[in-house]
């Protein structure tokens, strides 16, 4: 990497975080509007990350700054998918549970498959 290259890092970083965070918002956008399944929609938010994430691994992005803007992508897709969560159903009696919604995120979001 030249020194033009290593100047230019944090912004190709910052633009790469940007485009994930509009992409994880389209993402979290189309599992509401089709009613995807939690055991779809979070590992497609997982694969998306890992895809992110090698990408600025090849660009010899170091794996601390690698590792940051991978807890903020799934820090965005937690806080959207945590507020979904939170909305009561019509039909519900009892209110959602916030400590569930994070254990099916925290489950599915680490489980490479998404089958629980």
């Amino acid at each position: 990497m030249n020194s033009t290259q290593c100047e230019s890092m944090p912004a190709t970083v910052d633009i790469i975080r940007e485009f994930g965070i509009l992409c994880i918002r389209d993402l979290h956008q189309h599992f509401i509007d089709d009613t995807l399944d939690n055991n779809e929609h979070i590992p497609n938010v997982r694969r998306f990350t890992e895809v992110t994430i090698n990408y600025l691994r090849s660009k010899n992005v170091s794996p601390n700054t690698c590792k940051i803007v991978k807890k903020e992508l799934i820090a965005y897709a937690n806080k959207l998918f945590l507020e979904e969560w939170m909305k009561p159903p019509h039909d519900a009696d009892d209110p959602p549970v916030l400590s569930e919604g994070q254990k099916v995120f925290k489950t599915l979001i680490k489980n490479k498959y998404g089958d629980g």
